[in-house]
């Protein structure tokens, strides 16, 4: 397999669809499904079967997702490397993060990088922490904006740290309230975001049972359109509600409760020269934006 094979591949695992990997790739439908199988004869065995989801990877393409992925990652590195030798600023970036980061940081983040460096070409992609640690775990990303992970595996830049707040309906009982008092949770109906492994840790630190939800989402639009209706309180980050106020309120939390949001990635010193550009980009836009990174 050669590198535009690799890529083929990746496109193919990722879609699971040929026509909008062959799409995203420049190639027709015939012509990806032609080096598709070409590519099969090549090694000897198949690589993706057919589902009611689309093209499925087999055990055999399974077993080589990884190793197309470092390959990949390493050609990609090679080339931005030689090109800043060169002289030449160039590269793909993978990002991955939470949708409050996509929306707050990355746009003034990225018009500056993209001025300054405009042969560059960034992908994100949002998800929540587990989803985040599963695209660096596997190579999807080259650095998520996420929380801190306890396994200390990779490098971690913190960015900034900010306060974890309640939010009720305007006509709820709660909404005339200072502060919201965490033991009150088993008393309301609790809102909860899916896949946000760093509250629940931060409930069990402080010897709180994690409530049970009655409405559970990735989205959190979603969420406080359910609150605005007062269906229930949810905790957030102040980042993801800095913005909404229609139909709610936002209260601190007794006892605080807080996260801090910064780059997780593989390896700070090893990552590709755009990726570090970016970063450093994302650093400064934070800090004028938010103040002192802590």
């Amino acid at each position: 397999m050669d590198l535009k094979d690799m890529r083929l591949f990746l496109a193919i695992a990722e879609e699971n669809n040929l026509t909008r990997a062959a799409q995203k790739n420049g190639y027709t439908q015939s012509a990806a499904s032609h080096m598709l199988r070409n590519i099969e004869t090549e090694l000897g065995f198949s690589l993706f079967s057919r589902s009611q989801r689309g093209l499925a990877l087999t055990r055999n393409g399974e077993a080589l997702l990884s190793p197309i992925r470092r390959t990949l990652a390493a050609a990609e590195y090679f080339d931005q490397t030689a090109a800043s030798i060169r002289g030449v600023q160039t590269g793909h970036i993978r990002i991955g993060a939470y949708l409050s980061a996509s929306v707050q940081w990355l746009p003034p983040a990225l018009k500056k990088f993209l001025s300054d460096y405009p042969d560059m070409t960034v992908e994100v992609l949002e998800g929540c922490s587990q989803e985040i640690e599963g695209w660096l775990e596997n190579g999807s990303i080259d650095f998520g904006i996420v929380g801190p992970h306890p396994d200390g595996k990779m490098d971690w830049l913190p960015l900034k740290k900010e306060p974890y707040l309640a939010v009720c309906a305007n006509d709820s009982p709660y909404a005339e309230y200072e502060r919201f008092n965490l033991k009150d949770l088993p008393k309301v109906s609790y809102i909860e975001e899916k896949g946000e492994t760093d509250l629940l840790r931060q409930f069990q630190q402080l010897g709180i049972a994690p409530p049970k939800p009655v409405f559970t989402s990735q989205n959190t639009y979603s969420m406080l359109a359910m609150v605005s209706h007062n269906l229930g309180v949810c905790i957030l980050p102040e980042l993801v509600v800095r913005d909404i106020s229609k139909n709610v309120v936002r209260l601190p939390l007794n006892p605080p409760m807080e996260r801090v949001l910064g780059v997780r990635i593989p390896s700070a010193k090893k990552a590709s020269p755009a990726a570090s550009l970016l970063i450093t980009q994302l650093q400064r836009t934070v800090f004028e934006l938010e103040g002192p990174l802590l």
